[in-house]
């Protein structure tokens, strides 16, 4: 085969390699064009490829630099396909931007590459607000951790006694030792109710410290920056609010708006949080899946979007999600390999959800996780039980229908009939036969 028909096995695809200043395009038959990467140039090179009738552009995945291409791209009607770079190295010493986009295009035009998953503007907008109010989240726990940290040095041992420092007790407590007060009784009166009931003796001994002025501004640079985070996720909250109800308008509101699961940690200030997420999925309440909250539930749609049309199985979900086993097959020797270390933000939230089901005494899924970590270790038995979890959320969304617990017993029966089964199955292939009789 010439070499000319092998870069336009499929015609009119492209390939483009991006980077900060100048993003270069190739088209089968022509040599590299390279145009600037803001607006004006984008714009020319998106009229370069509609004035050679290119209907399809390959990008690799490379920061955001991608990001105002891609839907330049679309808004022209240019199928814009997003590349993992891990599928278009090249070969050693040939690592440059013109042969990158020619490299690119070569494969986009063979067909050997896989478009990666996008979603759609509402969705991404969601997900820019969402991971913004994480960031916030994560450092606001540093500042808890600074304060702790603060008050420990002072041997003032607040988190001996009570749950949270952060909480609406510690906060009052912090804020009266800033403000000079230093008598344990005052200081104990600000608390809860029940805490003065039950930990008063423990809260005078723990409050007895020395209050030593640079732990004091310590304590206090770290309490204006957590009031300082804690606005700041407000804000993002409100900003959710909104992108939620716009990405709501015109879907059905639910028949049946079931009992909001509590939410411990990180709770979004969002009014009517369980009828919006529960119209934004259908109807479908995906909090009867153990571990999932309407927290946790955000997360997953503003990084997967609200259904999972995209994906045609449950194996394909998990496996986009880096939550399923690798293959490494070579004739009959199927060998062990190490999954990736990095790890889908998505699946990230499958694996945290599955750390807290693993505790649970009352579900099938923590017996079964707990069974799976006695034999194969930790890592093993979350990431199986978090598998477990995506697939119930596949199923959930794909067939419209809630999540059923069966119960511990259920499951116990259910396992037990399939060890009787394994076992005879195995006497059978030795020539053995297994009779069934009843011990006393």
């Amino acid at each position: 085969m010439a070499k000319k028909d092998f870069l336009d096995l499929i015609p009119n695809r492209a390939g483009a390699d991006m980077g900060s200043e100048y993003v270069f395009i190739h088209i089968a038959g022509r040599k590299v064009e390279s145009f600037p990467t803001h607006t004006r140039g984008l714009r020319e090179c998106i009229s370069y490829m509609l004035v050679h009738d290119v209907k399809s552009v390959a990008v690799e995945a490379t920061g955001v630099y991608w990001l105002n291409f891609f839907d330049l791209c679309h808004e022209h009607n240019v199928d814009a396909w997003l590349i993992n770079p891990k599928y278009t190295k090249t070969r050693a010493g040939k690592k440059t931007d013109v042969q990158d986009a020619i490299w690119i295009q070569r494969l986009h035009s063979a067909d050997f590459l896989e478009k990666s998953y996008m979603p759609n503007k509402d969705v991404r907008a969601l997900r820019e607000y969402v991971r913004t109010r994480e960031n916030y989240v994560s450092e606001r726990s540093r500042k808890v951790n600074q304060m702790n940290k603060a008050l420990i040095q002072m041997n003032i041992r607040l988190d001996n006694v009570i749950s949270q420092i952060h909480g609406v007790s510690g906060m009052k407590m912090i804020k009266a030792i800033l403000a000079g007060e230093r008598d344990a009784d005052k200081l104990i009166y600000l608390c809860d109710t029940r805490i003065r009931k039950n930990k008063s003796e423990e809260l005078r001994d723990a409050l007895q410290g020395n209050f030593q002025s640079q732990y004091l501004f310590t304590l206090k640079m770290a309490l204006e920056d957590y009031s300082y985070l804690d606005q700041k996720i407000k804000d993002c909250d409100g900003h959710i609010e909104q992108q939620l109800i716009m990405m709501k308008q015109g879907m059905k509101a639910p028949v049946e708006i079931n009992k909001p699961k509590a939410i411990r940690h990180n709770k979004p200030k969002i009014n009517d949080f369980q009828l919006i997420i529960q119209t934004l999925t259908g109807g479908v309440d995906l909090t009867t899946i153990p571990g999932l909250t309407n927290y946790s539930v955000l997360r997953l749609i503003s990084e997967l979007g609200n259904t999972v049309d995209s994906w045609p199985s449950k194996k394909h979900f998990t496996s986009f999600l880096n939550l399923s086993p690798r293959q490494n097959q070579s004739g009959r020797s199927n060998k062990k390999s190490k999954g990736s270390k990095s790890s889908h933000r998505a699946g990230q939230v499958f694996r945290e959800v599955a750390q807290s089901v693993m505790n649970s005494k009352y579900q099938s899924l923590g017996l079964f996780g707990r069974r799976l970590k006695s034999k194969k270790g930790p890592q093993i038995a979350i990431k199986a039980l978090a598998r477990k979890i995506a697939e119930m959320y596949y199923i959930c969304l794909d067939r419209q229908t809630e999540y059923v617990e069966p119960g511990i017993e259920t499951y116990t029966q259910k396992r037990k009939i399939n060890t009787i089964e394994r076992i005879r199955r195995q006497a059978l292939k030795l020539g053995y036969q297994l009779e069934e009789t009843k011990v006393a």
